[in-house]
């Protein structure tokens, strides 16, 4: 059949290759190089050896084609002309060539001749030519495979891409190191490097062979109906493995699934008498005592000391716990109508921020007005407390209070907690629009004269010869936000901010950042509040009086004075930290 067909044509393609490629192996090929060197040393030798004993001959005395016609003048001699004397015969002998009689010169000659034709070196030369021939003619009667190729590459079909690469490689390294040695063949020039020979593939061919002849024995077992039965149950049993192959993950997963399905089951029956036991045992110790241990610190920490609270557990009911909060001291009493509307809050505050710890998770917290209804105490231990929360994760806080607003930003700055300032003003006849940053009360020194010095710009680019009434009043405006600047200039630097509006508390820490106040300052800042007080509309002139507002350009000159004052006393204060 085909199949046996294809395994004989495999077989002679397998010795084409085994023939070509022990030829082509470094120690042959290393012999044929050997061999051509040995000719070509053997030759030069005799030639020179030539040359030393000719003299004045003919050129080419000696070589090939001199000894061939010396042979054959021995032949003739010996079996023509003198067939019962040795060659060459000279006494009294005529020439085998010229005919003549030969001379005592001539005579000399051929004995010359025929010492040349006896030494060793002409021997050798022969022989070491008659070897390189015969290895010569072996390679240049090589032929690479490649039409033998062609002719089982259908046989091939079902080997390895792997396989194929390797045969084809070989094939092709094969072809290329054998043109190269032909080429040397015919000029008996060795090249320096010939092509490296790439790994043989018969070894793979032998297996793929064998495979094939399996294949044969199969398909000729298949005729018998009992064999053919036995085959068919192996085809299936193959097709559903490879079928499992595909599924094998989802089939693995499954029994997994099953596995802990039963297991579970078991479970089930050996601990559900315990079940509601033991989940009281573990809400008690991961859910009660450890929830209300941090209900207690979080009391604690808000400073919440008018009224004693405590969490417990209310009842109990099919495995579920419901716990409660209570009073210590009088648990029959609601709390709700003893503690106020900032205790509760307080309270409901410190529950919710326990639970918070409890969880596995940081998610962001968003208060909306978490101090309202609430005295300044709790105000600033709420506060206090979020900013800490802050450490932990995102806060995000909506406020109108603006001491609990500078409390946030107090403690944010001590403990140096990022954080972004937004605030939402009319805009337009329309509430609603959002601002970067803080609102002008919370502003810094900087901060305001840099907003002032843009908002001169503004008024500058509609400024009139002589001032409109909508000039005046948005000068005079703008030196009245200057004047409440150079005020915050004296809270928060010429002071250091140890007392600050809407601050709670003395901040004695920062009395070391006081350092005293030059009457070049005092006089400069009495110079500006001055003119402040004098250009804003908060002080009604005499109507008389009709004093020129001060314009845009003495405005930029205040700002910029307030801010040079400004950094007089910033860099005094560096130095003194020095």
């Amino acid at each position: 059949n085909e199949t046996k067909a294809s395994v004989e044509r495999l077989k002679k393609f397998v010795e084409m290759i085994k023939s070509i490629d022990n030829k082509l192996q470094d120690t042959e090929v290393t012999a044929l190089k050997d061999s051509l060197e040995k000719a070509k040393h053997a030759e030069k030798c005799a030639i020179d050896f030539s040359k030393n004993r000719f003299g004045d001959c003919l050129n080419g005395t000696g070589e090939t084609e001199w000894q061939q016609l010396w042979n054959a003048a021995r032949q003739f001699s010996e079996i023509k002309a003198y067939p019962e004397q040795e060659f060459p015969f000279v006494d009294k002998a005529k020439c085998v060539f010229c005919q003549q009689v030969l001379e005592e010169d001539a005579q000399n000659r051929l004995k010359n001749f025929l010492n040349f034709v006896q030494d060793d070196s002409q021997e050798k030369a022969r022989k070491s030519r008659n070897i390189l021939k015969n290895l010569l003619d072996t390679y240049t009667k090589l032929k690479p495979i490649k039409e033998e190729h062609e002719k089982v590459k259908t046989d091939l079909q079902y080997i390895s891409k792997e396989s194929q690469q390797i045969i084809e490689q070989f094939l092709k390294t094969s072809r290329q190191r054998l043109e190269e040695i032909q080429e040397i063949c015919k000029s008996e020039i060795w090249k320096p490097t010939l092509t490296r020979l790439c790994t043989s593939p018969i070894e793979l061919l032998n297996e793929y062979i064998e495979t094939l002849i399996e294949r044969a024995n199969t398909e000729v077992s298949a005729n018998d109906p009992s064999e053919r039965k036995i085959l068919e149950l192996e085809k299936n049993e193959l097709t559903d493995r490879l079928l499992l192959e595909k599924t094998m993950a989802s089939v693995e997963n499954q029994i997994k699934r099953f596995k802990s399905i039963a297991k579970l089951k078991e479970c089930i029956k050996s601990t559900s008498a315990f079940i509601t036991t033991k989940n009281g045992d573990i809400t008690k110790e991961v859910v009660t005592d450890t929830y209300c241990n941090c209900f207690d610190k979080e009391l604690k920490k808000l400073n919440l000391s008018t009224i004693d609270v405590k969490l417990q557990k209310i009842s109990e009911s099919k495995g579920n716990t419901i716990f409660g909060l209570k009073l210590k001291k009088n648990e029959n009493e609601k709390i709700h109508k003893i503690a106020s509307d900032g205790e509760q809050r307080c309270i409901a505050l410190a529950a919710f921020l326990a639970e918070l710890s409890q969880a596995n998770h940081k998610s962001t917290l968003i208060f909306d007005d978490p101090v309202s209804s609430l005295g300044h105490f709790y105000r600033n231990t709420i506060a206090k407390r979020l900013v800490n929360e802050g450490k932990l994760r995102q806060v995000i806080i909506f406020t109108h209070d603006a001491v609990f607003l500078n409390d946030l930003k107090t403690y944010s700055d001590q403990l140096s907690i990022n954080t972004e300032y937004r605030f939402l003003e009319w805009n337009n006849g329309a509430p609603g629009y959002v601002q970067d940053g803080l609102p002008w009360d919370f502003k810094n020194p900087r901060e305001r004269l840099d907003k002032l010095a843009k908002r001169c710009k503004e008024i500058e680019s509609v400024w009139n010869a002589i001032p409109s009434e909508d000039n005046k009043k948005a000068i005079a405006n703008v030196y009245s936000q200057l004047r409440a600047t150079l005020e915050r200039v004296i809270e928060k630097d010429v002071f250091s901010g140890v007392i600050s509006r809407f601050r709670t508390y003395i901040n004695s820490s920062l009395l070391s950042e006081v350092v005293g106040f030059s009457l070049y300052e005092c006089n400069e800042l009495l110079r500006l509040f001055q003119i402040c007080h004098d250009t804003t509309e908060a002080h009604d002139p005499a109507q008389t009086m009709q004093s020129p507002s001060r314009n845009p350009d003495e405005l930029k000159e205040d700002i910029d004075c307030t801010l040079a004052l400004l950094n007089i006393i910033r860099e005094r204060k560096k130095q003194n930290r020095k």
